[in-house]
Parts: structure tokens; C-alpha cells; sequence
């Protein structure tokens, strides 16, 4: 009953705060005139904060998530199960560093670095809760995929060249963008092993899902920066993904948050 009322508190605080932003972005912008509080300043502080809560409903299901050991043949699945929520808590502890650099202090290149390694820790809990039951060599297989992904990211940018402008920021932006699809991509591909697997599957394949569409706004937010030529139709969505970001970043952050598979599954049987 206890972790039921906290999921329900945990989702009331980020429907608040995501209303109150998404009102804060939208609202006509003279109505904060003579407001004591820039509406930027108030409006970010209400994003991160949102964050930070998805961060600490992670720690409590990871805290929560490993139940009744009893059983012997139970006790090592639930123990992958805690850990698997301790990668996801682990994950959303690196997005708050991540935000930090992207939504307080400009560190872009810094920011995306840190996001290409949440995608790397997605990687690992995918192919873990695939592999569990066919006695794969695990660190093996998420070192040929991330060995992969930076091939397909040296070629694309080649590809590239003429239209972008190539720096170091650039390419880890391009990899991290590869690294994420392949996520979705395994994560539809084995969706069959995934959901028996240790995670809540619905809840992960929709975070990363909205997750993803926040990424492509934030790509058409920024994609005037390194286009070399910037077509006139363009710049009728920046100004809508700048708000569409975030329409669906909390939401994903939310989502991978609950995806704690035996903390949901001992919420459903109301043990």
C-alpha cells in the first residue's frame, strides 16, 4: 500500500510541474513584465526539478524492487532485478549532470558526452535482460555493438562532410544519435525475450520512445548551428521544438523512471 501511494504522489508532482512549465513556455510573453522572476529562470528551475524527482522515484524503486527472496531458485532473478533498477537509477543520476551542462550552464559538448553514456547504459540493460537466459557473453556483446555504432558514425559523417559543420561536438552528437536508434532498434527486434525480461517493458519502450522524439526537436533546435546552408522553411520550427522537447523529455524521464520490472510486478499482486 505504502509504494502504491508514492507512485501516486511520484505522478501528481510531475503532472504539476509539467503543467506549470509547458504554461510558463506558452503563455504570452508580456505577462511577465513586471514578474520579479525571469519566466526562463523559473521555467528551468521547474524542469530540472522534475528531473531530479524522476532521479529519487528511481533510488526508491530500486530500494523497493528486490522482494521476497524465500525462494532459493528465486533469489538470483530478483537480485538481477535490483540491480537492473540500480543501472536505471544510475542512468537518471547521469541525465541530472547531463541537464546541468545542457539546461544551466551551456556545457553542450559536456552534456552530450554524458547522454552518450546513459545511451551505453541503456545498451547494457537491453542486452542483459536478453541475454539472461541464453548464457551469452555479455561485456563481449555491448562492446561489438558500441565498436558498431562508432563505424556507422565515421561513415556517416563522411557522408556528411558537405553539409555540416564537423567538429568534436558534431560527431559525438552524431554517435550519440546512431547509439539511441539502435537502442529502439534492439528493444523492437527483441521484444518477445525483453518482455519476460527484467525490466518493465512497456514502460521502457515508451520512455525511450518519447525520449527520442525529444531528441529529434532538440536536433531541429540546434540544426541551424552546424547547417552550412539553412532553408527558409526551417526556421518555422525552431521555435516549436523548443517548447516540443520538453512536451516529451519529462514525460520519457518519467516513464524509464517506473521501469523497474519486479517493483511493478509486486505492485500488480498487491503483495
Amino acid at each position: 500500500m505504502r509504494k502504491r501511494k508514492v507512485i501516486i504522489g511520484f505522478l501528481i508532482l510531475e503532472f504539476l510541474f509539467y503543467f506549470l512549465f509547458l504554461w510558463l513556455d506558452l503563455c504570452p510573453w508580456w505577462i511577465w513584465n513586471d514578474f520579479p522572476i525571469k519566466k526562463s529562470l523559473l521555467s528551468n528551475t521547474l524542469k530540472f526539478s522534475g528531473i531530479v524527482v524522476c532521479f529519487l522515484m528511481s533510488c526508491f524503486v530500486c530500494k523497493n524492487s528486490a522482494v521476497s527472496k524465500e525462494e532459493k531458485d528465486t533469489k538470483e532473478l530478483y537480485e538481477n532485478y535490483r540491480k537492473d533498477s540500480l543501472l536505471q537509477a544510475i542512468a537518471l543520476g547521469c541525465t541530472i549532470l547531463a541537464d546541468i551542462c545542457l539546461l544551466l550552464t551551456e556545457q553542450y559538448t559536456l552534456g552530450i558526452g554524458i547522454f552518450l553514456i546513459i545511451q551505453t547504459i541503456y545498451l547494457y540493460r537491453i542486452q542483459k535482460s536478453r541475454v539472461l537466459f541464453l548464457n551469452k557473453e555479455l561485456a563481449k556483446l555491448c562492446i561489438k555493438r558500441v565498436l558498431l555504432r562508432f563505424m556507422i558514425g565515421i561513415g556517416v559523417l563522411l557522408l556528411l562532410n558537405k553539409y555540416l559543420l564537423i567538429n568534436f561536438q558534431t560527431c559525438l552528437a552524431v554517435i550519440y544519435f546512431i547509439s539511441f536508434t539502435d537502442n529502439l532498434f534492439l528493444l523492437v527486434h527483441f521484444k518477445n525475450s525483453l518482455k519476460n525480461g527484467l525490466f518493465h517493458y512497456s514502460f521502457f519502450l515508451w520512455g525511450m520512445l518519447f525520449f527520442y522524439l525529444c531528441d529529434i526537436h532538440v536536433g531541429i533546435f540546434n540544426l541551424s548551428s552546424v547547417l552550412q546552408t539553412i532553408p527558409k522553411a526551417f526556421s518555422k520550427f525552431v521555435s516549436f521544438a523548443s517548447v516540443a522537447m520538453w512536451l516529451f523529455y519529462l514525460p520519457a524521464q518519467v516513464l524509464l523512471s517506473m521501469s523497474g520490472g519486479s517493483f511493478y510486478c509486486d505492485i500488480s499482486t498487491k503483495r
